[in-house]
């Protein structure tokens, strides 16, 4: 992409296709538009198995508490790219077309100019954030997916009033 033009998000389609058990089927063409570099490096082939890992993350069915199947295909993308950078980052899925440089992710704490070394922190974070915040598709579920690790109110079954004579 010449270097004058802006960067154009691709977004995922607002229809979704649905498996019968109420699953967000892979799209690999939008997939493909909003994360072209990681289709590059690791193949289609690659996205399309970490999109059915993602299912081990958040749940691809019917019964999911994202209820919405637009915002649960955007987060399982999320999660897909997020194990296709890892996979890239590690030399699993190198195939040589892509660049596969590691992204940086956090904020910059330290930056050199002669042998050009950068440094980046995401600050105090959890264990588990820990290892989503390894890639910048990870810290981005991360923070799409606060309201499901937030507690929810479940009502009980109707409760009886008791009243003593």
């Amino acid at each position: 992409m010449p270097e004058n033009q802006p960067m154009q998000a691709a977004a995922l389609p607002s229809a979704c296709n649905m498996a019968e058990d109420g699953a967000v089927v892979f799209d690999a063409a939008a997939f493909k538009a909003c994360y072209p570099n990681l289709v590059a490096s690791a193949g289609a082939d690659a996205a399309s198995a970490c999109f059915a890992r993602a299912g081990l993350f958040l749940n691809n069915t019917g019964t999911s508490p994202v209820r919405n199947p637009a915002k649960r295909a955007e987060l399982l993308m999320l999660i897909t790219a997020h194990l296709l950078q890892l996979g890239i980052n590690s030399g699993a899925y190198a195939t040589g077309t892509g660049d596969g440089t590691a992204a940086l992710v956090g904020r910059i704490t330290t930056a050199r100019m002669g042998s050009v070394q950068v440094q980046a922190d995401m600050g105090t974070v959890s264990p588990t954030q820990a290892w989503w915040v390894q890639t910048p598709y990870g810290a981005t579920f991360w923070a799409a997916s606060a309201f499901l690790r937030m507690g929810r109110y479940v009502p009980g079954w109707p409760q009886r009033v008791v009243s003593w004579p």
